[in-house]
This record gives C-alpha cells, sequence and structure tokens, in this order.
C-alpha cells in the first residue's frame, strides 16, 4: 500500500471539506444546541423539584378511626403539613382519590383499619400512600417522598413506645402500600411501574414525532435539491402548468409517504400501550389492578393523526422551499440543519416540562403552530387532556400550512429562484474566501 499517497490524498479530502463553511455549520450547531437543551430540562426539574418540595397538602382517609389514627393526622400537621379529613363511609380509593383532588391535595393517605391494633402489638400497621398526580411527566411523582418519611417516623416513634421491638421492625415500621391517582384521566395506578411507563411514553412520543417531521422536511428538500442540481426543476417550471399545481402534484407526493408514516407511527403508539398494559400481574400488589386502564381514547386518537398529518403537510412544504432556494444537496442539508431546531428544541422543552412552565401563553402557542402542535397534543393526549380548544387550534395549524404552500408557489419561478439562489451561493463563497 502507498501510505504516502493515502496520506497525500487524506490530507486533501480534509483541507478540502474544513474551507468549506458548510461543514462547520452542523459542529457549531451541536456546541450551541446542547446547552440550550439542558438549561430547557435544567429549568423543568427545577419547576418539577419546587412543586415535590412544596408538596404540604394532604388528604387523609381515616379507616381506623382511632386514637392513633388521630394522632398520626396531628402529627402531619406538626410537621407543616396542611391536613384535610375525608369522609370514609362505604368509599372506594379511587373516589378518595378524586375528593381529595378536588380539595386541592397532592398525596392522599389511607389509614387501613386495625391500624392502632397493630401499633399495640408491635405489628407493622398497614396504609396506602396515593400520589394524585396531575400530569404524568419525567418530574410528575416527586411529591410523596416527604409525607411516607413524615409517617414512618410517626410509627416508628410510636412502636418504640413499646418493648421487645424488632430493629429491622423499627427500620421498616410501616408496610406502606404506595399507589398514584392520575387526576385528569381519573385512574388509580396500583403500579409505580405503570406510571413510569406512561411518563416515559410522554417524553419519548413527542420526540419520536418531531423526528418523523423532521424526517419529511430533509426527504423533501434533497428531492427538491436533487432536481436542481439535475437541471429538472427548471424544465418542470416550463410546462403548461401553474406553479401552485406544480408545488401541489410535489406536495401530494409527500403526503402519500407522510400518510404512511403517520399510520406506522399510529400503530406504534398504540402497541406500545399494549406492551406497557401486559406487564405480568406478579408485579403489581393487587393483581386485579395490574392492567393499565389508560388509553388514548378515539377522539384523542383522531386530533393527534390529523394533527400529525398536516405537520408533516407544513414540513414537506417548508422542505420544498430549502430545496428549491438550494443549488446542491449539500446546500440543502446545510440549510435542514439550523431548522430542524424550530421543531428540535420545542419538543425538548414540551417533552421535559410541567404544564406550569409553559404557562397558558406557551401552550397556546405551541398549540397554534403547526411543527409543535402534534408534539404538544401527543404529551397532553397521554399525561393529561387535550386542550378544550383542540378543534381552533387544528383550524389555526391548517390556516398556516395553507398560507405556507401559497408563498412557496410565489418563490417558484425561473427568475426569482435564479436570484436567490445566486445570493446564497455568494454568501457560501464569502465565508469561504473569508476563512482562506
Amino acid at each position: 500500500m502507498n501510505f504516502e499517497a493515502l496520506e497525500a490524498l487524506a490530507a486533501k479530502e480534509f483541507k478540502d471539506l474544513i474551507r468549506d463553511p458548510r461543514i462547520v455549520v452542523p459542529f457549531v450547531l451541536s456546541a450551541v444546541v446542547m446547552p440550550v437543551i439542558g438549561l430547557l430540562i435544567a429549568s423543568a426539574m427545577q419547576v418539577a423539584v419546587r412543586q415535590a418540595v412544596e408538596t404540604r397538602a394532604v388528604a387523609v382517609a381515616d379507616l381506623d378511626r382511632s386514637n392513633a389514627s388521630r394522632q398520626l393526622a396531628r402529627w402531619l400537621e406538626g410537621k407543616g403539613f396542611s391536613v384535610a379529613l375525608l369522609e370514609t363511609d362505604g368509599t372506594g380509593e379511587a373516589e378518595l382519590a378524586r375528593e381529595a383532588a378536588g380539595r386541592g391535595a397532592q398525596v392522599l393517605l389511607v389509614v387501613e383499619p386495625g391500624f392502632e391494633q397493630a401499633l399495640r402489638s408491635g405489628a407493622k400497621p398497614k396504609l396506602k400512600l396515593i400520589t394524585l398526580v396531575k400530569e404524568v411527566g419525567a418530574f410528575g411523582a416527586l411529591g410523596s417522598a416527604a409525607v411516607a418519611g413524615a409517617v414512618r417516623e410517626f410509627v416508628a416513634s410510636k412502636l418504640l413506645e413499646g418493648s421487645g421491638i424488632s430493629y429491622d421492625l423499627v427500620k421498616d415500621p410501616a408496610e406502606l402500600e404506595e399507589l398514584a391517582y392520575v387526576i385528569p384521566k381519573g385512574v388509580l395506578l396500583s403500579n409505580p411501574a405503570l406510571l413510569a411507563g406512561l411518563s416515559m411514553a410522554v417524553i419519548l412520543i413527542p420526540i419520536i414525532l418531531a423526528s418523523v417531521a423532521l424526517v419529511v422536511m430533509q426527504m423533501s428538500a434533497t428531492a427538491m435539491a436533487v432536481e436542481n442540481e439535475e437541471r429538472t426543476l427548471e424544465t418542470l417550471l416550463t410546462l403548461p402548468v401553474s406553479r401552485f399545481e406544480m408545488l401541489l402534484s410535489k406536495l401530494l407526493g409527500m403526503f402519500a409517504v407522510s400518510l404512511i408514516g403517520t399510520a406506522f407511527e399510529m400503530v406504534g403508539i398504540f402497541l406500545y400501550f399494549y406492551l406497557l398494559a401486559s406487564i405480568p400481574a406478579a408485579l403489581a400488589p393487587q393483581p386485579e389492578r395490574a392492567a393499565l386502564p389508560i388509553a388514548l381514547s378515539p377522539s384523542d386518537a383522531a386530533f393527534l393523526a390529523a394533527s400529525l398529518l398536516l405537520s408533516l403537510f407544513f414540513m414537506a412544504a417548508l422542505g420544498l422551499i430549502v430545496g428549491a432556494l438550494s443549488r446542491d444537496v449539500r446546500i440543502a442539508n446545510t440549510v435542514a440543519g439550523p431548522l430542524s431546531m424550530i421543531v428540535y428544541l420545542p419538543s425538548m422543552l414540551i417533552a421535559f416540562a410541567p404544564s406550569e412552565a409553559l404557562g397558558p401563553l406557551g401552550r397556546a402557542l405551541l398549540y397554534a403552530l403547526p411543527v409543535t402542535q402534534p408534539v404538544i397534543a401527543a404529551k397532553d393526549a397521554i399525561g393529561s387532556s387535550l386542550s378544550a380548544a383542540a378543534p381552533a387550534y387544528l383550524a389555526l395549524s391548517l390556516a398556516a400550512t395553507v398560507a405556507l404552500v401559497y408563498v412557496a408557489s410565489k418563490l417558484f419561478s425561473l427568475e426569482l429562484l435564479s436570484e436567490l439562489q445566486h445570493k446564497l451561493s455568494a454568501l457560501a463563497r464569502r465565508g469561504k474566501g473569508g476563512e482562506g
């Protein structure tokens, strides 16, 4: 092997690439994007941790109705918790959770019958701690730890008043079954793994939907740039069809591909929930409550599919504009990279930030934009509930998509495209000359 020739050719390739400023763009972009993503996640964590630390509203359902259970309620108040006592005659756990959520509680403590008797006999008393989840997300169930610690401290103090108590019993004094109640869905979950699975879905599915939109934009930009490179776009523009018809025909082809992609995405989402619901019953404290009773409703699924189709159509139109303004595929890919951030960065914010961090105005804006609407809709449909104004937001997304297609059709003339392409190329040459 001729190593000298190999070294010379490799050096030439390296210099050719590094002199092109378009090659540097992805590297600079990654250096900027990662800190931004870190800031978004850190902000979301800050809001969630603050909510967890400030979890002070506790509802107590006293099924034992003993002196010890009343002492426990007073103990929690002494620890700084705001305690609300619930009526418990013949009321089930889900009904108690709904009542506690309606009274603004963040945690529901259920004191089981025999609580005082267990303390007297030196046995582990039974309690249930139900976290009232306002919104499923990355940090949606952090608030019960402080209550659980206070309950264990109370039980330990009562048990230590007796004699003959083992060390293991004091170390883990209470048989505390922890549950979660998803308030928007009205569902009680008995297995923490189920809530973890939902939280993962709230994070991953919006990001996956955003990735599909970016693939469609890249695909349409590349396809149009190839036509520029091969000079077939000029031929198309001389045909006896309007620019709008020509653009629409291309978009319809992209739409057919997007339709297939949307179908696969929806199937994948439903399969995810099917597999999540198939967690073995052995993992649940009560097998009859092991199944996951949460899924997308038909109306939510229909809205999500329609929103995703509009978003993909919008991204296809955006990609066609990028490709039309690019003389070759390399320029198209270079321009498409920074543009992807208009989808990627908001999607990361939506996936990790609780609704409180977004605010009403921020949520309305994310719902109105075609690039982010399916992302936030997917999170809400899975973890809480869709916005009441969802149909109006869908109409806004449709209007924005139609407007983009109209603007794109106005760009499709040989004179204008040639002028814009020349300006982009001049900018690229100027950057290259400056580096030289």
